[in-house]
């Protein structure tokens, strides 16, 4: 087992920079529409494929609190389009069939579960 460093004042910040810089390097390549695939190797079996930044990063194991903080939902069907669009390499063919099952799945009738079973006020039966 390795001994643990301690680092301190601007060596600590000098570390922690170039630690995001060279994750920043790495994702951004994967970002916008000509981003490129990038290659992870794993410990084990094949190396991965990948054109997502968040896998990028989740590989790099640093936390992506930050990306989690400054991302912001998708609140419009053409905000969605755009994004799938942008994860389908701008094949617009390939954005419409996510948007469309999107919107299913954001409409389909969801299964009840036993929290929202209605109960009889009598007994604690659910009533069907």
């Amino acid at each position: 087992m390795s001994p643990k460093q301690l680092v301190f004042h601007d060596a600590a910040r000098d570390k922690i920079r170039r630690g995001v810089d060279a994750l920043a390097e790495a994702v951004k390549v994967t970002l916008g529409p000509r981003g490129r695939t990038v290659i992870l190797e794993r410990d084990f079996g094949t190396p991965q494929i990948v054109n997502s930044g968040v896998l990028v990063a989740k590989s790099i194991e640093v936390v992506v609190a930050e990306i989690k903080h400054t991302a912001k939902p998708c609140a419009t069907s053409q905000e969605i389009a755009h994004v799938a669009a942008i994860s389908a390499n701008n094949d617009r063919s390939i954005a419409s069939l996510i948007l469309t099952t999107d919107c299913l799945i954001a409409t389909a009738p969801k299964p009840l579960s036993d929290a929202n079973v209605p109960m009889n006020a009598g007994d604690a039966s659910p009533l069907f």
